[in-house]
């Protein structure tokens, strides 16, 4: 397994969509992390420009069917470079919600801990005493940060636009929203932050040069939304392997998207909550793109679900797929 470190410049800006009922409102707010859906087609996307016979073969190796996945991806989050080092945050586990705490809204809104505090298992509880909480959504152990003064990651801006083609002025103006990757230099001597997503893969040679080409691709192409307005560019990529393999644990935690298979592989997801992907219009004959529920990072479950690929074209033309395919991490 390894961490693929997608490099930020500072004030980087991007812009991942959520489902919305049309074009404008799905501008007016952006997620602030990538899902792994979205970097599934980023990377088949980028595989169709690069090695177009091979669409169908990548499509494969990522599970979709009865294949098994020699392809898989987590979502993308965020870590911080200090002097060299990198701490790396992945989703909070959603069953930290159910921790009886004085401070039950704080815990709420915190999004990601550090894999100090997932491999610890400091629950909490025990976060005003073993813990420092950045921007009151990341959770990083003492001796990770080392006391060092408070920090902010990223922030969003939302902006006016309008619609130049649009013939009527009357609800011409819309807002969008971007994610700005912050300068970390202004808080902390030395660092910055970056997005990384997890790697794993069990290519034979040919195939893992062709998947190195195109992940080396991404910051060129980029990932997101409003990529020709100057979103979702990465300044290089990164690949590393010092992120902790040492996890333990009689559980696990998702840290992608997950479709389960069945009814009895959703039934091992124990604490989970849901989000609907898909429905965009595809710009021809006024035909949308089938919804899917999909469990969001951070689930618990009782073992390693496997998740699935499915397709959501509107009259199953296979055009359109969704990743579901479920990346977990052992914890207690």
């Amino acid at each position: 397994m390894k961490a693929v470190v997608l490099k930020c410049r500072p004030n980087s800006e991007f812009h991942f969509g959520v489902p919305s009922v049309d074009q404008n409102s799905s501008l007016d707010t952006t997620s602030v992390i990538f899902h792994s859906d979205t970097l599934f087609s980023a990377i088949i996307n980028t595989v169709a420009k690069v090695f177009p016979d091979d669409v169908e073969l990548f499509i494969n190796l990522f599970g979709y069917g009865n294949y098994s996945p020699k392809i898989k991806v987590s979502s993308g989050f965020y870590c911080i470079e200090l002097q060299g080092k990198m701490i790396y945050f992945l989703p909070k586990p959603i069953d930290y919600n159910l921790e009886i705490t004085d401070n039950h809204k704080l815990v709420k809104k915190v999004m990601f801990v550090s894999t100090e505090i997932w491999k610890q298992n400091i629950r909490p509880i025990d976060w005003e005493k073993k813990a420092v909480i950045l921007q009151d959504k990341f959770v990083v152990s003492k001796e990770e940060w080392q006391n060092k003064r408070n920090y902010r990651v990223y922030h969003t801006n939302s902006v006016p636009k309008v619609h130049v083609h649009k013939p009527d002025k009357e609800d011409s103006i819309f807002y969008q929203t971007n994610l700005i990757i912050a300068d970390g230099k202004q808080y902390v001597d030395n660092s910055s932050v970056h997005f990384y997503f997890l790697l794993e893969e069990e290519l034979n040679e040919e195939d893992k040069k062709k998947l190195l080409t195109i992940l080396n691709l991404l910051p060129i192409e980029g990932i997101g939304g409003e990529r020709s307005s100057g979103c979702g560019k990465f300044e290089n990529i990164e690949f590393r392997d010092d992120f902790p393999t040492d996890f333990v644990g009689n559980r696990r935690c998702s840290v992608s998207l997950s479709i389960p298979q069945d009814i009895s592989e959703f039934k091992q997801f124990q604490y989970y909550n849901l989000v609907t992907r898909g429905g965009r219009n595809i710009g021809f004959n006024n035909q949308y793109l089938k919804k899917v529920k999909m469990i969001l990072e951070g689930a618990v479950i009782e073992s390693n679900a496997q998740g699935s690929v499915v397709d959501i074209s509107p009259q199953s033309q296979k055009d359109y797929l969704r990743y579901g395919r479920t990346f977990s991490l052992p914890i207690t």
